[in-house]
């Protein structure tokens, strides 16, 4: 096992906590072949005291409790995360949680056989392919699980096993995972309908609640294009500090996520407007964004092809969708606010 290079420790919470590498290595059992690397919201700057750490060893043939010592551990899952506690010795290993001393951070080692994480790189393969050649509908999706190892692997400090991780890397590809996680998100229209039914009703509160929703999850859609691949809602605002946003929307966001709505008719459609108008100008921010990654779908080739797919659907879809999708590709002719009636 060749470790990788780096300081003797991970200096946490501003250097308040000091994770000795020398640890991580004590509790993960770690193989000849193995590679592995550690990363997290406390790794990566952002964490707080209730963090974890989280360590990933692609291992080629998973561990048994038979090789390891429950008994030295926080705490022991197996791969049917069962508690594993000294009496089943042919039990694969999935999960050691081990505690840093002195503090209740816990560090997560988990693992998974590299015939697993070859199948993962090519599911992100295959589906980035599809997602190109389908800007209507992208149904396939990735477990949080998976989308959890994979921005790791690219937010991470390597300790063993650098050529192995710098392959996968290569393999999953940054740009074509940051286009998954802004397509999983970005410009849903059946999103679109839920509002403007809810306004159609007058349940102006529920409206106000599903476009609020709407623009966070369009927000982060678009943070994810900028360079974010965390799925998790809770870092939106940290990572939008960190990634190249366009400082103008991150400051219109914070003031839309944290003002007052109001409970009158008037504030509250006024406040769901402007939520809809942000959104149309994530949607141009967007595409000023994928024009400039040449393995993207963008601009007029875009279009042409949202055009063919309702071209090829036996039922008359309505013109309003076609447009609402196009916005992502720099198509503005018809402002969303123009489609709620007064």
């Amino acid at each position: 096992m060749n470790r990788s290079e780096g300081a003797d420790h991970f200096a946490l919470l501003g250097g308040r906590v000091i994770l000795p590498r020398k640890l991580i290595f004590d509790n993960a059992y770690l193989r000849e072949t193995d590679s592995a690397f550690v990363g997290g919201s406390l790794i990566e700057g952002i964490g707080n005291a209730y963090s974890d750490v989280d360590v990933h060893v692609i291992t080629d043939e998973l561990l048994r409790e038979s090789q390891i010592e429950p008994q030295r551990h926080y705490r022991v899952l197996s791969s049917e995360r069962s508690l594993l506690k000294g009496s089943d010795p042919d039990a694969t290993v999935f999960l050691i949680h081990t505690v840093i001393p002195g503090t209740h951070i816990k560090v997560d080692i988990e693992y998974r056989a590299r015939s697993e994480i070859e199948q993962l790189a090519l599911l992100v393969n295959d589906t980035f392919e599809y997602a190109v050649h389908s800007l209507v509908l992208l149904t396939k999706y990735m477990s949080a699980r998976d989308m959890a190892f994979i921005h790791r692997l690219f937010n991470s400090h390597s300790l063993c096993g650098e050529s192995t991780l710098e392959y996968l890397r290569e393999r999953i590809g940054l740009a074509r995972f940051r286009y998954l996680m802004y397509r999983w998100k970005a410009s849903d229209f059946s999103v679109l309908l839920d509002i403007l039914g809810a306004w159609d009703d007058r349940d102006w509160i529920r409206c106000a609640d599903l476009a609020r929703e709407n623009m966070v999850t369009q927000f982060q859609s678009y943070t994810h294009l900028c360079g974010n691949t965390s799925y998790h809602r809770k870092w939106i605002i940290r990572y939008a500090q960190i990634v190249s946003v366009d400082q103008r929307l991150y400051e219109r966001y914070l003031f839309l996520l944290t003002t007052s709505c109001g409970t009158s008719q008037s504030e509250l459609q006024n406040y769901i407007l402007s939520t809809i108008d942000f959104v149309d100008d994530l949607f141009e921010a967007g595409h000023q964004v994928l024009r400039q990654e040449p393995i993207y779908p963008s601009g007029a080739s875009a279009c042409e092809a949202i055009d063919e797919y309702f071209r090829s659907e036996a039922e008359a879809y309505s013109e309003m969708e076609v447009a609402y999708r196009k916005k992502a590709y720099g198509v503005r002719e018809t402002p969303t606010r123009k489609w709620f009636r007064a």
